[in-house]
């Protein structure tokens, strides 16, 4: 057998106790199982992270446009007006959380509220 690298065994069906014995007896190289399996799981995610850096880069996604009208950019005093706007909206009002209180010499305990019993 030649020498794989770890992440070609994975892919023959190797389990990661194989790997772990192959490593010892052909490389002289002690690692645990966890070890070689965070190794292997980095660098599957780095090679798949690359992967699709590739595809984006050979498939530029063309910006959105509608209705056949070109993109363009707020100008400045489009986004002030829009900040300014934002800035004046009311704050949403928060309700009391009734069902929890906090006393520092007293268990932590819920507070239930009373259920209504329906009519007979």
């Amino acid at each position: 057998m030649r020498n794989l690298p770890p992440l070609g065994l994975r892919r023959r069906a190797r389990t990661y106790r194989d790997i772990v014995e192959i490593l010892a007896e052909k490389c002289q190289l002690q690692v645990s199982i966890s070890t070689l399996h965070d190794f292997l799981r980095a660098r599957s995610r780095r090679n798949r992270n690359s992967a699709r850096r590739i595809a984006a880069d050979a498939n530029p996604i063309p910006p959105r446009v509608a209705d056949g009208e070109s993109v363009r950019k707020p100008s400045e005093d489009e986004v002030r007006q829009r900040i300014a706007a934002f800035k004046a909206r009311k704050a949403v009002a928060t309700l009391p959380r009734d069902e929890f209180h906090f006393d520092p010499n007293e268990p932590l305990r819920l507070i239930t509220r009373e259920k209504s019993e329906p009519d007979k």
